[in-house]
């Protein structure tokens, strides 16, 4: 239970962090100095980059002590974190419509939980295995990266599937290497390549969600990014970690409902402005001008 609680906690926080990385690119970008150096010297972009650290390490944290599945799933708590936060940032209202699909996603996301109970394994797998799951995976990645280029319509929701597979690798081989330091020791687990593996699937990971977020629609990509990312991660948990679902009886169809109700409202907030502004479209993200006209009701 402590691993969930932290794991909603981690997406709070760097959803809070990413919030404040989004100001002090404003401040800095209205600044006579390079924006580099200008992001450098902004405080509140500073307190960014150290908070979005700390819920880094938080994720890390539940990840090590509690499910993978799980800890997956509770992070795509984050599109519902972003509506809040967008809003503030962008100056805009929340809608009844991102209400609901806040409402859905949450929802959906605690039935995933409660229905689906999931066990957490303390199963620590051989590197061998581990680098066969990491093979598999950077094939699937490279088959949604290959379609994404071959079907340029399509390009922003298949690199936001190759991204999310990457982050689902990225969690995995960290559950990996906290498990190994569990059984093993820190220096240990340095000699071992999931270490390295796992920096790779991130950075990996970090610059797809980059082309996937510019490639076409932010809603398509965002979407792409937050299903994608759980459901890959959850079937390295079940292959690799031996976690298992013990639903029963009523608990399967409830479940089913519950992916639904998640995968439904993520698909919503995916559109909302208030969650671009936190998501990569830096237009959504410009505070309104306080001189122009605005929208009456929605």
């Amino acid at each position: 239970m402590f691993a969930n609680i932290l794991s909603v906690v981690s997406a709070l926080v760097y959803v809070a962090a990413t919030a404040l990385q989004q100001l002090g690119t404003f401040k800095a970008k209205k600044s006579k100095r390079s924006f580099v150096i200008a992001l450098a010297l902004t405080p509140i972009f500073l307190a960014g980059f150290a908070l979005a650290l700390v819920g880094f390490g938080m994720h890390i944290a539940a990840l090590a002590i509690g499910s993978l599945a799980a800890v997956s799933t509770l992070q795509a708590s984050q599109v519902i974190f972003m509506l809040p936060f967008g809003a503030w940032v962008s100056k805009q209202r929340i809608t009844g419509r991102e209400y609901f699909g806040a409402a859905c996603t949450g929802v959906g996301i605690i039935g995933i939980v409660l229905f689906g109970q999931i066990t957490s394994s303390d199963y620590s797998p051989p590197t061998g295995q581990i680098l066969w799951a990491t093979i598999a995976s950077t094939a699937v990645f490279w088959v949604f990266i290959g379609l994404g280029l071959a079907i340029q319509k399509q390009k922003s929701a298949f690199f936001g599937v190759a991204s999310g597979v990457a982050y689902g690798l990225m969690a995995s081989l960290i559950k990996g290497t906290t498990e190994y330091i569990s059984h093993h020791g820190f220096v240990a687990a340095l000699e071992q390549p999931t270490v390295y593996l796992a920096i790779l699937a991130a950075a990996s990971a970090f610059v797809v969600q980059a082309y996937a977020l510019s490639a076409g629609k932010l809603s398509v990509a965002l979407s792409a990014i937050l299903v994608a990312t759980p459901v890959a991660t959850t079937i390295l948990a079940i292959t690799v970690f031996h976690e298992e679902f013990l639903s029963s009886g009523f608990d399967w169809p409830a479940l089913g409902l519950s992916v639904v109700a998640a995968a439904a409202g993520v698909v919503i907030l995916s559109k909302s402005g208030s969650v671009a502004a936190v998501g990569g479209d830096s237009t959504a993200a410009a505070p309104a001008d306080p001189a122009a006209p605005t929208a009456v009701g929605d």
